[in-house]
């Protein structure tokens, strides 16, 4: 899943959380950053959490003949063709069926 933690002077009024787009991208053998065709999307959802931090997530179902592979990274755009506003780290699948890993990035303009 992905999590994206809004920052305190987001400027609401001009990017909406509704045209946030979010991409999956793998590393092929070479080195080169490719996007994974399935894994784009808006947020799921925005929500505060406990401590009044503004989170949206977006979570993404893996094959079970997927599990364990990567490298991958999470972007976040400003709109689908918008500027480029967050990457993440990169990381694996997890290995286990079920198993959920939490991906996540702070978003500031």
């Amino acid at each position: 899943m992905l999590r994206a933690t809004f920052s305190p002077g987001w400027p609401w009024d001009q990017v909406h959380r509704q045209d946030l787009w979010t991409v999956v991208e793998w590393q092929s053998a070479e080195g080169t950053w490719r996007t994974v065709e399935g894994w784009q999307g808006t947020l799921d959802k925005v929500e505060a959490d406990e401590a009044g931090d503004i989170i949206g997530e977006k979570a993404w179902w893996v094959y079970e003949s997927n599990l364990g592979q990567g490298p991958f990274r999470r972007l976040v755009y400003e709109g689908q063709a918008g500027r480029l506003i967050a990457i993440s780290d990169s990381f694996y699948l997890p290995e286990i069926p079920g198993q959920r890993s939490t991906i996540e990035v702070s978003l500031a303009r």
